[in-house]
């Protein structure tokens, strides 16, 4: 039976589903036949395709909204992504939402009686060394944000050994893919700068990082979700294994744009505080999960791009 067989007609409650990552869990919950229930920071500024069945707008550190959204949805699984965060020098509300609103998820999924929680961390919980980081490398938190993720798993941890909730904890890398906004980091910035024949500033060239293909990202989430059955606790990677650094992903934008603009490298400014090398392996969730990437890193990059120029274009 497929994954989308085991979910089909399951009610799920996706948290962050306003967010890139957590509106593409959604939409395929949905496309699979799953009743889907979707909370959402603020109202959307577009729709969505493959509309949820339900959404509900408010904060996960609302326990009074959150209690209303599991007695209303009554979810057999929860898929919690909603996160804050940080950017230069603003930290507001990153400790509140990572921490006492995963805590929050947790005990809403225990007292409503939710048979598992997949939760996403971040790859940043891991020290910064230039092998490929498995699921039982060193750990490090050189950012309020990191703290808050590891302070996320541990809740995790302590809510599947002492409340009996199973839960999967999945470690994005560098997740791209249609419908990223600017904002959400380099990947789709140059891909906005380029789209506008712009030149585009690489910071950090020289760091390397693991990109993995949004759809890729979804699938190994909902094969976390049907594994719960057997696992009351899991963590694993999501990544592809491949590093590239941030100067030859912006290359192969431009060049598949086809702008007369060019970017330009900064091998120095501003890396000290961000990991140089974040690449991982993913034998382990293929060994857990049956899964790896099925998108290459040109496809995943053609099907963005794409996607980006329609939206302009629209």
């Amino acid at each position: 039976m497929s994954v989308g067989d085991e979910l089909s007609s399951r009610t799920v409650l996706v948290t962050g589903a306003g967010g890139f990552f957590g509106g593409h869990v959604a939409s395929r919950l949905s496309s699979v036949g799953a009743e889907v229930h979707s909370i959402h920071h603020s109202e959307p500024s577009q729709s969505l395709p493959e509309s949820p069945h339900r959404r509900y707008v408010g904060d996960v550190t609302d326990e009074q909204f959150l209690d209303t959204c599991f007695r209303e949805a009554r979810p057999e699984y929860v898929y919690h992504l909603a996160a804050k965060t940080t950017s230069r020098g603003e930290s507001a509300g990153v400790v509140e939402t990572n921490v006492t609103g995963t805590k929050n998820v947790f005990e809403k999924a225990v007292e409503h009686d939710a048979e598992g929680v997949v939760f996403t961390s971040s790859a940043y919980r891991y020290a910064d060394t230039r092998t490929a980081k498995t699921e039982s490398h060193p750990v490090a938190a050189s950012s309020l944000y990191d703290a808050s993720k590891r302070s996320g798993e541990r809740l995790a941890r302590s809510y599947s050994e002492n409340e009996g909730l199973s839960v999967a904890v999945a470690v994005p890398f560098l997740v791209y893919g249609p419908r990223q906004t600017p904002a959400g980091g380099l990947i789709p910035s140059a891909i906005a700068s380029a789209l506008e024949d712009e030149s585009f500033r690489v910071r950090c060239t020289d760091h390397v990082r693991d990109p993995v293909f949004v759809g890729d990202a979804v699938d190994a989430l909902l094969n976390a979700t049907i594994r719960l059955a057997d696992d009351d606790w899991m963590l694993f990677n999501v990544c592809g294994g491949t590093g590239m650094t941030a100067g030859e992903m912006v290359g192969d934008i431009y060049e598949l744009v086809g702008a007369d603009a060019r970017p330009t490298y900064d091998h120095a400014a501003e890396c000290e505080q961000t990991a140089s090398h974040l690449v991982g392996d993913p034998s382990h969730a293929a060994e857990l999960l049956d899964w790896k990437p099925t998108t290459s890193w040109r496809d995943g990059l053609r099907r963005t791009v794409e996607a980006a120029r329609r939206e302009s274009d629209s």
